[in-house]
């Protein structure tokens, strides 16, 4: 089923774009119906997301295709939708039936809708796979400054679904990229959504900081104290959050007391108080 609906995306969407390029009337009719089949496939596709093995999904072609249709703006929420679906499946070690030491070639993926198990290249290719295919759309949007500031008003809706899906990525798969230009890369993306004037967007942000200064600072707190790995960042980047969420959390100047944010602070100092 995973496969077919890779196929029809690949077949219908080459097709899609064939017609739009013909000026006669037919072309037009052809373009349509195209068109919906995209989009039907794109739904067969996310029923699957939930559950379906991350490598499976990225050996279909799938999350390729997610990647280049979140560029159409008539396909990108559903697209994206897809690639959050996979961003939420948790990757965890496999232990020995005896309690022993982990398997090093196996993880289990873990899910709202299933649990399986799964080679651990096969898996961290897949999960690596899904941060390139959100991240390229992703960081040509936030270069275009009118469709950066699009995320929070006229394309809200995207703009948190995007938002989303990387906060999901990074809380479950972040630590892929350690050590790694990509990693910047990530951060830097996560940044400018927490720096959008529009605070619905930047707030959705807030999960993730919590885990990335509890993993960087403390390690993984389910673990025991004297197994604990802490997350490699970038020097000086906690700081640089710091100094962000402190700005944004400033009082703004208002023409009107109509929606006011939900909570601001007069300065730095108040802040810390």
């Amino acid at each position: 089923i995973i496969s077919f609906a890779y196929q029809a995306l690949d077949k219908y969407y080459a097709a899609l774009r064939q017609a739009e390029g013909q000026d006669n009337g037919g072309g037009q009719a052809q373009a349509e119906e195209c068109k919906h089949i995209v989009e039907a496939a794109l739904s067969l596709a996310l029923a699957y997301a939930e559950w379906a093995p991350m490598a499976l999904m990225h050996q279909s072609g799938i999350v390729n295709a997610c990647g280049i249709l979140m560029r159409d703006k008539r396909f990108r929420e559903a697209a994206c939708d897809v690639l959050r679906q996979q961003s939420a499946c948790k990757l965890k070690p496999v232990f020995a039936e005896d309690g022993g030491a982990p398997n090093a070639k196996v993880v289990q993926q873990v899910s709202s809708a299933a649990s399986t198990q799964a080679s651990i290249e096969d898996a961290k290719a897949a999960s690596r796979a899904v941060f390139e295919a959100f991240s390229g759309p992703c960081q040509e949007c936030l270069a275009s400054p009118q469709e950066y500031a699009s995320l929070g008003l006229e394309n809200m809706e995207f703009g948190q679904l995007l938002c989303e899906t990387m906060v999901l990525w990074g809380k479950n798969h972040v630590k892929l990229l350690e050590g790694s230009e990509h990693l910047s890369i990530f951060l830097k993306m996560m940044m400018a959504f927490l720096q959008h004037s529009n605070a619905n967007v930047a707030l959705l942000t807030i999960d993730f900081w919590m885990f990335l200064v509890r993993e960087s600072l403390l390690g993984d707190t389910s673990d025991p104290v004297e197994k604990r790995r802490l997350l490699r960042i970038p020097d000086g980047f906690v700081g640089a959050l710091l100094d962000v969420i402190v700005s944004k959390m400033q009082k703004p100047v208002l023409d009107t007391l109509d929606d006011y944010p939900a909570e601001y602070y007069e300065s730095v100092k108040d802040f810390h108080e």
